[in-house]
Protein backbone atom coordinates (compact mmCIF):
# COMPACT_ATOMS: atom_id res chain seq x y z
CA UNK A 1 0.00 0.00 0.00
CA UNK A 2 1.57 3.13 -0.96
CA UNK A 3 0.33 6.29 1.13
CA UNK A 4 0.23 9.94 -0.44
CA UNK A 5 -0.61 13.50 0.01
CA UNK A 6 -3.97 14.24 0.23
CA UNK A 7 -2.99 16.66 -2.89
CA UNK A 8 -1.32 16.45 -5.85
CA UNK A 9 2.08 16.61 -5.76
CA UNK A 10 3.18 19.42 -8.07
CA UNK A 11 6.68 19.09 -7.84
CA UNK A 12 9.67 16.67 -9.73
CA UNK A 13 7.95 14.37 -6.59
CA UNK A 14 5.16 13.76 -8.90
CA UNK A 15 7.20 12.39 -11.21
CA UNK A 16 9.43 10.47 -9.03
CA UNK A 17 5.97 8.96 -7.81
CA UNK A 18 4.56 8.12 -11.27
CA UNK A 19 8.18 6.65 -12.29
CA UNK A 20 7.74 4.27 -9.26
CA UNK A 21 4.38 3.31 -9.87
CA UNK A 22 5.15 2.61 -13.25
CA UNK A 23 7.88 0.19 -12.69
CA UNK A 24 6.04 -1.46 -9.51
CA UNK A 25 3.23 -2.34 -12.28
CA UNK A 26 5.68 -3.75 -14.86
CA UNK A 27 6.91 -6.07 -12.10
CA UNK A 28 3.54 -7.08 -10.91
CA UNK A 29 2.11 -8.07 -14.27
CA UNK A 30 5.23 -9.82 -15.03
CA UNK A 31 5.07 -12.30 -12.27
CA UNK A 32 5.03 -15.68 -13.64
CA UNK A 33 5.43 -14.27 -16.62
CA UNK A 34 8.10 -16.14 -19.38
CA UNK A 35 9.34 -15.18 -22.81
CA UNK A 36 9.32 -18.26 -25.16
CA UNK A 37 11.19 -18.54 -28.00
CA UNK A 38 11.51 -21.17 -30.80
CA UNK A 39 11.63 -21.42 -34.53
CA UNK A 40 8.63 -23.15 -36.54
CA UNK A 41 7.63 -23.64 -40.19
CA UNK A 42 5.33 -20.84 -41.46
CA UNK A 43 2.79 -23.54 -42.20
CA UNK A 44 2.55 -24.61 -38.42
CA UNK A 45 2.55 -21.20 -36.54
CA UNK A 46 -1.88 -20.44 -36.50
CA UNK A 47 -1.81 -24.48 -34.28
CA UNK A 48 1.08 -22.97 -32.39
CA UNK A 49 -0.50 -19.91 -31.04
CA UNK A 50 -4.16 -21.78 -30.59
CA UNK A 51 -1.66 -23.60 -27.96
CA UNK A 52 -0.82 -19.99 -26.43
CA UNK A 53 -4.09 -18.39 -25.24
CA UNK A 54 -2.37 -16.40 -22.91
CA UNK A 55 0.64 -15.09 -24.82
CA UNK A 56 0.76 -12.06 -26.28
CA UNK A 57 0.83 -11.10 -30.14
CA UNK A 58 4.29 -12.79 -31.39
CA UNK A 59 7.22 -10.88 -32.75
CA UNK A 60 8.08 -12.49 -36.29
CA UNK A 61 11.40 -13.02 -37.39
CA UNK A 62 12.36 -14.25 -40.52
CA UNK A 63 16.00 -14.46 -42.50
CA UNK A 64 14.31 -15.79 -45.87
CA UNK A 65 10.99 -15.49 -47.21
CA UNK A 66 10.31 -18.97 -47.48
CA UNK A 67 12.07 -20.03 -44.57
CA UNK A 68 11.36 -21.17 -41.41
CA UNK A 69 10.44 -18.24 -38.64
CA UNK A 70 11.83 -17.47 -35.33
CA UNK A 71 8.90 -16.44 -32.96
CA UNK A 72 9.06 -14.52 -29.30
CA UNK A 73 6.40 -13.97 -27.18
CA UNK A 74 5.63 -13.58 -23.57
CA UNK A 75 3.43 -15.94 -21.64
CA UNK A 76 1.49 -14.72 -18.36
CA UNK A 77 0.90 -18.19 -17.43
CA UNK A 78 2.80 -21.38 -15.98
CA UNK A 79 5.41 -22.61 -19.00
CA UNK A 80 5.29 -26.35 -18.04
CA UNK A 81 7.40 -29.26 -19.63
CA UNK A 82 4.12 -30.74 -20.84
CA UNK A 83 2.78 -27.47 -22.28
CA UNK A 84 6.48 -27.14 -24.09
CA UNK A 85 6.19 -30.96 -25.18
CA UNK A 86 2.67 -30.15 -26.83
CA UNK A 87 4.46 -27.10 -28.53
CA UNK A 88 7.35 -29.34 -29.82
CA UNK A 89 4.42 -31.64 -31.38
CA UNK A 90 2.88 -28.91 -33.24
CA UNK A 91 5.82 -28.06 -34.98
CA UNK A 92 7.70 -25.59 -33.02
CA UNK A 93 11.40 -26.20 -32.76
CA UNK A 94 14.44 -24.99 -30.78
CA UNK A 95 12.33 -24.41 -27.83
CA UNK A 96 13.32 -21.70 -24.99
CA UNK A 97 11.92 -20.15 -21.97
CA UNK A 98 13.68 -17.06 -20.48
CA UNK A 99 12.85 -15.76 -17.23
CA UNK A 100 11.79 -12.00 -17.89
CA UNK A 101 12.92 -9.81 -14.13
CA UNK A 102 12.09 -6.32 -15.95
CA UNK A 103 10.48 -4.75 -18.69
CA UNK A 104 8.76 -1.35 -19.23
CA UNK A 105 4.89 -1.70 -20.19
Amino acid sequence: VLAGPARELGDQRADLAAMLLRRMDGVLKLKDSKLLMFRADRATVPALLRLLPDADPPTYLSSEASGPLSLQTMCHGLVTWQRLEELERAGAQGLMVLAVERSLA
